[in-house]
């Protein structure tokens, strides 16, 4: 991971992302954070995001190290496919990202990452998971995988079987090939 936010000097980026948001993130890190004062971005006008670049652009040492790691988790998953993993790991959880364009010339089509950057801020759990999931399919060599607890031991017997059964079929139905992929458990 770079260590900068040289990649988040992009004009476009600046020009474009929702500076509520922005400031969000950065107000999180606030008590680390130099040579940017968080004033400037209660209004959305040019001054604030010309003050931003330069933020971006600034010495490292302005740079908090968790601010540099938020921002390039969510530039992890602020390309399509990392879009597509978080509508996946949303739809899963009935919950709706997109945001409403009112009509705009684009609508139905939001920034990857600013999708990713809201969802990093109010649905945290989500994108943990789709970030994980991006992860585990992008690795280059064998890894070792547990959950948070560890030592527990599987309870196999009727009930857990019949559950995991049921769970399998509602995953193969709802997400995969439906009832085409039905496989007997023994």
């Amino acid at each position: 991971m770079a260590k900068n936010l040289k990649k988040f000097a992009n004009a476009r980026f600046v020009r474009t992302i929702d500076l509520g948001l922005l400031r969000r993130l950065l107000e999180r890190h606030a008590n680390a954070l130099s040579g940017l004062d968080l004033a400037i971005l209660d209004d959305d006008s040019d001054a604030a995001r010309k003050a931003l670049l330069e933020f971006f652009l600034g010495p490292d040492e302005n740079h908090p190290d968790g601010l540099v790691t938020d921002l390039h988790r969510i530039a992890e998953l602020g390309d399509a496919n990392g879009l597509r993993l978080l509508q996946d790991q949303a739809r899963r959880r009935g919950v709706g990202i997109m945001a409403a364009n009112d009509g705009a010339p684009d609508e139905g089509r939001e920034d990857p990452k600013h999708v990713a950057l809201r969802l990093f801020l109010d649905e945290r759990e989500l994108f943990d998971v789709a970030a994980d999931t991006l992860s585990y399919t992008t690795l280059s060599s064998y890894s070792e995988f547990s959950g948070t607890d560890e030592g527990i031991d599987a309870e196999v017997n009727e009930v857990t079987c019949s559950a995991f059964k049921a769970s399998a079929e509602s995953l193969l139905e709802e997400e995969l090939r439906g009832r085409y992929c039905q496989r007997r458990l023994v």
